[in-house]
């Protein structure tokens, strides 16, 4: 079977350089031995959850026709892990308000050679809210802002980098690159969708996603431009049956298996 391109190979560059922000940013944390240490009590779920955690396994050979998209979606989940760093060296901050004594929501930070670390989370009856940020001297290079219902029941994250910044620092800017998740898991029903614009790289692009793992049925819908379906991937039994429909021919193509 042809392999199908999905389009996410021109951010690759952009995917190598940002690694390496963290990768530098984690290396100098390392050298911060002088800082206070201190976890913040709440870290957004789906830092480490990925689509190999709760997808059927018989998805998860390399042969299905499918199995592309599984490792592409993986990733761009995965994507809040790697920029969101809270190992050690964070410095808490808080504050009352002068007149009311109440007391802020609580920040953590880290300086280190002119990267600056902001992370802060608030908590109402059902919710978190949080948000995070890298600086470096003085200009934003990408933030993560977001909500997660205290239950575990749903969430939202928006994270975007200015690559005009990080341009300035060696990186390729090809303008803002914005991707929005949001989560829901009802009854053992995991549902995703994501929109990812990649500044001029490409055209915009949305997935929805459905797992069940009650029963190991889901689908898989690929959107660019964001409104025009381009493949839709469904399956069944426990992943051992299922379709891939090329939406890019006229007629439609599809693709069964066994």
């Amino acid at each position: 079977m042809k392999e199908i391109n999905l389009g996410f190979k021109k951010t690759h560059y952009l995917r190598v350089f940002l690694l390496s922000i963290i990768i530098v940013l984690s290396a100098c944390k390392k050298e911060d031995e002088e800082a206070m240490t201190s976890q913040p009590g709440f870290q957004p779920d789906f830092t480490t959850t990925s689509v190999i955690d709760i997808a059927p396994s018989a998805l998860q050979n390399p042969q299905n026709p499918g199995y592309g998209y599984l490792m592409q979606i993986d990733n761009y989940m995965m994507m809040p892990s790697m920029y969101m760093n809270f190992s050690g060296g964070m410095l808490q901050e808080g504050s009352s308000n002068a007149k009311t004594g109440i007391a802020s929501p609580p920040m953590w930070t880290w300086n280190y050679g002119g990267y600056v670390i902001n992370y802060s989370y608030n908590q109402t009856s059902t919710q978190y809210t949080f948000s995070y940020s890298v600086a470096m001297n003085g200009s934003v290079w990408y933030y993560i802002t977001g909500w997660q219902n205290i239950d575990g029941s749903a969430g939202h994250w928006e994270y975007a980098f200015d690559m005009s910044n990080i341009a300035q620092s060696g990186g390729a800017s090809s303008g803002n690159w914005e991707i929005v998740f949001d989560w829901q898991l009802l009854g053992g029903v995991y549902d995703f969708e994501m929109e990812y614009d990649f500044g001029s790289l490409q055209d915009d692009i949305r997935v929805e996603m459905q797992i069940d793992s009650n029963n190991g049925s889901g689908y898989y819908r690929y959107f660019t431009p964001s409104t025009t379906l381009m493949y839709a991937y469904d399956w069944w039994n426990n992943g051992n049956n299922g379709s891939l429909t090329n939406h890019m021919f006229n007629p439609p193509q599809t693709t069964f298996w066994p």
